[in-house]
Parts: C-alpha cells; sequence; structure tokens
C-alpha cells in the first residue's frame, strides 16, 4: 500500500487528503481524475475512510467537500463514489452519500483483475 500511495501522490491526476484533530489522523480521502467522452473530467472519491472514534462529527463530510473542491478546481464536471456491498450492509453508505449530495443513477461497476497481485493487495489490505 505504500508503494501504491508514493505512486498517487507523485501524479497530478491524484490527490490524498487527510483529516486531522488532535493531532492525529481521523481520517483519508483519495481522488483520481479521468477522461472520458460521457462526462469529459471526472473524478473518483476511491477511498473514504474515517476512524471509528471520529465517526459522526463532520470528518467524512469535510473530505469530500476537500475532494469536491479539488477536482472542481481542476475543470472535472462530476465526482463520483463507488459503494460496495459490505459498506453498505455495514454502514449504510448509500444513504450517507445521498446526504451529502450524491445520487444513485443505477449505474454498476463490475471489475475484471488483470493481474494477480492486484487481488492480493486488497486481500491483505
Amino acid at each position: 500500500m505504500r508503494a501504491l500511495l508514493r505512486e498517487m501522490l507523485a501524479s497530478e491526476n491524484n490527490a490524498v487528503f487527510l483529516a486531522t484533530g488532535d493531532g492525529e489522523a481521523q481520517g483519508v480521502a483519495t481522488v483520481s481524475v479521468s477522461l472520458g467522452l460521457e462526462c469529459g473530467l471526472s473524478a473518483e472519491m476511491d477511498d473514504l475512510y474515517v476512524l471509528p472514534q471520529a465517526r459522526g462529527k463532520g470528518v467524512a463530510a469535510s473530505l469530500i467537500e476537500a475532494a469536491c473542491q479539488w477536482s472542481r478546481a481542476r475543470g472535472c464536471s462530476v465526482v463520483l463514489a463507488t459503494v460496495m456491498p459490505e459498506g453498505e450492509a455495514k454502514h449504510g453508505l448509500k444513504a450517507f452519500y445521498r446526504r451529502q449530495g450524491f445520487s444513485d443513477v443505477g449505474r454498476v461497476i463490475l471489475e475484471r483483475w488483470l493481474r494477480e497481485e492486484s487481488s492480493e493487495i486488497l486481500e491483505r489490505a
């Protein structure tokens, strides 16, 4: 994960946002920009995580707003957030994201791993 973080930080098409409070990290969000025919420049919030003890205090909303401002400044027309089934089951993330201004447009993401080590990275995380 450290290598991926370094690679992400080195690219102008990615951003990492860290929320802190009382001198401690409380949450993180990552964003990646891509160019497509449908939306032009779009941003995907790849990761959003807030430590359990910091939840319910607006940390996630602040991270989302920072990601949206950064994306808007780069000319993105939309910010996408992916909700995984386990996140929905455990935290009701669809309702959370709706409260943050996101819409469920019914888009379904299918994935196909291209390298074995990619799936192994996720299993270790």
